[in-house]
Parts: structure tokens; C-alpha cells; sequence
């Protein structure tokens, strides 16, 4: 078979007659609303970074068993692996992400954390994607607004 050059603006691959590319490749959806939710809005850029790069783990069938190492996540970020692990948390404590099972050192045998994505579908017991996040968001700003009305009252 002959190597075939593309010419710029040339298409890599001819459309498919559903209107789809052949051998696009993978992608990854972020929804608008997660994107626009006060939760995500208060992360960090280093804990959004680590969720983009668990999720690149992703491949809508392996959601519960997404294996990252805070080491892997730091290297990959490009951040020190204390900030990895605070990143981690964070999103853990914001709800875009679960722990699916701890990491450890025990016996010797290092054993990166299993994540999954809230927003998808469990594919390991089945739990449906929930948006967790949002109700975070909702007590977050209630507990925001008693303190800065508690403060208020307390300064009157």
C-alpha cells in the first residue's frame, strides 16, 4: 500500500454516510452545565487540570476502576505531587469525583486509587451518574451566605 500525503486543508478521513468521521478518535465531554456550576468555578486550575487528566482515563467502560496515581497525576499536571494530592481532595470534597477503592503501600505492592466520575455511569456496580456537585453547590452557598449574615448581625 502506498503512503499518501494529505495536502493542508485536505480531510484525514472521508465522512461516513451517518455524517460521522472514520477513525476520529476519543474525545472528552465536559457539559456546559459542570462547566458553568459555582462548584467548578471554585476549583483550582491545579484540581482542574488532575480532573481533565483522570478523565482522559476514561473510555465508557472502565468508569469506577480509572487508576491514578497522585505521582502519575503530578507528573502529568506538571505540578509538585502535595498539590496533586490537595487537587484530589478537593475534587473529592466538591463531588466531581469518588474514590472507587484507596490506593496503598501495604505488603510492598504499590496500589494507585481507583476514581470514578460522578457525572457517568458506574460501570463497576452500576450506580447511575449523578450530579452530585450541584447539590454541593446549593449548601455551599447557603453555609456562605449564614456566615456572612451571622457576621453581619454580630457587627450590628
Amino acid at each position: 500500500m502506498k503512503a499518501r500525503f494529505l495536502a493542508i486543508g485536505e480531510a484525514m478521513s472521508k465522512m461516513l454516510k451517518n455524517g460521522r468521521n472514520r477513525g476520529s478518535g476519543r474525545f472528552l465531554m465536559l457539559p456546559h452545565d459542570i462547566l458553568n456550576s459555582p462548584a467548578w468555578e471554585g476549583l483550582s486550575t491545579q484540581a482542574r487540570a488532575v480532573l481533565i487528566q483522570i478523565a482522559k482515563r476514561y473510555n465508557s467502560k472502565n468508569n469506577g476502576s480509572l487508576a491514578a496515581s497522585v505521582r502519575d497525576l503530578a507528573a502529568e499536571c506538571r505540578i509538585n505531587k502535595d498539590t496533586a494530592g490537595v487537587a484530589v481532595k478537593a475534587l473529592v470534597e466538591s463531588g466531581f469525583l469518588e474514590i472507587a477503592q484507596e490506593g496503598s503501600f501495604k505488603y510492598k505492592k504499590r496500589h494507585a486509587a481507583e476514581y470514578r466520575l460522578t457525572w457517568f455511569q458506574c460501570n463497576q456496580t452500576g450506580a447511575r451518574g449523578s450530579r452530585a456537585w450541584k447539590a454541593k453547590d446549593a449548601t455551599q452557598a447557603q453555609l456562605a451566605d449564614f456566615h456572612r449574615l451571622g457576621a453581619r448581625s454580630i457587627a450590628d
